[in-house]
């Protein structure tokens, strides 16, 4: 089974939305944009968390066995070099959901 903090887990959750965004049935538009970003949010949920995993190793505040965490702990660079990834990341899905969010707020027909 994965850890919480998987990112195949932020993966999967990034493409629900980007499936849900893309399909095509104008009477499911607005209940299609909403599940996105429901499921955008989920993936900044496990990014956070693998954000927070990744630092309390990095500040040797835990003990590696008490994480719950899929971490691969090759070294300081490997994990510093994956929080700045997963920071961007986590920009940019807190953009896509204030877009979505948007074009949800628009006027009818000016989405």
């Amino acid at each position: 089974l994965l850890k919480p903090d998987d990112r195949m887990i932020m993966e999967v959750h990034h493409q629900i939305a980007i499936a849900k965004l893309n399909y095509t049935d104008p009477r499911m538009a607005e209940v299609n944009r909403t599940s996105a970003v429901q499921a955008l949010k989920k993936a900044i949920e496990v990014c956070e968390l693998r954000l927070v995993n990744l630092n309390k190793i990095l500040s040797s505040d835990c003990v590696i066995g008490d994480l719950e965490t899929s971490v691969d702990l090759t070294s300081r660079g490997a994990i510093e070099e994956e929080i700045n990834e997963l920071e961007g990341i986590k920009v940019e899905l807190e953009e896509r959901i204030d877009s979505e969010e948007t074009v949800g707020e628009a006027p009818s027909g000016q989405a």
